[in-house]
């Protein structure tokens, strides 16, 4: 046996043994099984986990730190890309963590670095809804990395849910989303801000540290304004 067929067997047995799973879902309705797809890295550490990616989609990968990646370190963990018509470039979703559930719903566009950080934390849900487009260096942190205290000796920062961004949001470039967060259908998030808490009411035009709502009942499209 050569050393290819052997680097091969090595990662196959590795890979099943563990139960980490890299599922296609063709245009034509087939499912198959991957040991990977072109222009997205998947690292697994750890067992049982899936991630599903569903066509037509492709990730550019012109250069090897535009890459888009997948790190999972942990169990149980489940990941679901849907098929868009925009090409992906730099999403980055890491997580030391178990049991966490990823959705990113179809035509799903990002004009540069996406990252997705779970900091360390179990049992999470995150999901970008339909149509949403995001511009340059914009992270999500399902929580936080350190603890805060209040005089009693109780944490006061734990994270509950996850983060949810609903159908049709435009999030602008260099904006950071934090734990517990929930965007609306149609609205849109400022350029730089940071978004502490979550909103309710749908269409609504959200910017600042921390992120206030400054717009009731707009609208947005993918066209440029003449």
């Amino acid at each position: 046996m050569n050393y290819l067929k052997k680097v091969l067997l090595y990662v196959f047995c590795s890979w099943y043994r563990k139960n980490n799973r890299i599922i296609i879902h063709k245009q034509n309705g087939q499912v198959i099984e991957s040991f990977g797809f072109w222009g997205l890295t998947v690292v697994f550490k750890g067992k049982n986990s899936r991630v599903e990616i569903y066509e037509p989609i492709k990730f550019l990968r012109r250069f090897l730190c535009n890459r888009s990646k997948i790190r999972i370190v942990g169990n149980d963990n489940h990941i679901v890309i849907k098929s868009t018509k925009h090409k992906i470039s730099n999403l980055k979703i890491v997580g030391v963590s178990n049991n966490n559930n990823i959705e990113i719903d179809e035509n799903f566009y990002q004009s540069g670095l996406c990252v997705v950080d779970f900091c360390n934390l179990d049992n999470m849900k995150f999901k970008i809804g339909k149509d949403c487009m995001f511009g340059q260096n914009v992270e999500f942190m399902l929580g936080d990395w350190h603890s805060l205290f209040d005089e009693k000796g109780n944490c006061t920062n734990f994270s509950k849910c996850g983060i949810e961004v609903g159908d049709h949001v435009w999030i602008a470039r260099n904006v950071v989303i934090m734990k517990d967060v929930l965007i609306p259908n149609g609205s849109v998030v400022g350029l730089g801000s940071v978004v502490t808490k979550r909103f309710d009411d749908e269409n609504i035009l959200v910017a600042g540290i921390p992120a206030k709502v400054l717009k009731h009942n707009i609208k947005w499209s993918h066209k440029n304004p003449k």
